[in-house]
């Protein structure tokens, strides 16, 4: 079983095929250049309406894979591809009891309850876009 690399890859030789599909991914963030950094999907997208990509969920697997080697062994440029997949969590600090008891003031004046609650049929927005900022608001 081999492990996915950490860090920079020094040494990486991919197959012709995939140098193949790295060529078509650098076009399409050169042509994309001024929206960067584009999602792993916005480029699947591409792919498949430009050069008849498959459109699969393995498809979409494997590319994410290719472009995690092609941007550790510096292929493809890090900022080029956005990158959801990292979280920091920082705990909350309160410069004092009174700073605290304010903090809370403020978030119960802002309260929502749930009005769905009790009710037979839930409602649920999906929306796939909430990734990528300015988009889903």
């Amino acid at each position: 079983m081999s492990q996915r690399p950490r860090g920079f890859v020094q040494r990486w030789n991919p197959r012709a095929e995939t140098l193949a599909l790295l060529e078509k991914v650098t076009g399409i963030l050169a042509e994309y250049v001024r929206q960067l950094p584009l999602t792993i999907r916005q480029i699947l997208y591409r792919l498949v309406g430009r050069h008849g990509f498959e459109k699969t969920e393995l498809a979409y697997s494997r590319l994410g894979e290719t472009l995690n080697k092609a941007r550790r062994a510096r292929i493809v440029d890090m900022d080029a591809i956005r990158d959801h997949g990292f979280t920091t969590n920082v705990p909350d600090f309160y410069g004092s009891a009174n700073h605290f008891f304010a903090t809370i003031q403020i978030s119960a004046q802002s309260l929502r309850l749930d009005r769905q609650k009790g009710q037979d049929r839930r409602l649920a927005l999906w929306c796939e876009a909430g990734g990528i900022p300015g988009l889903a608001r």
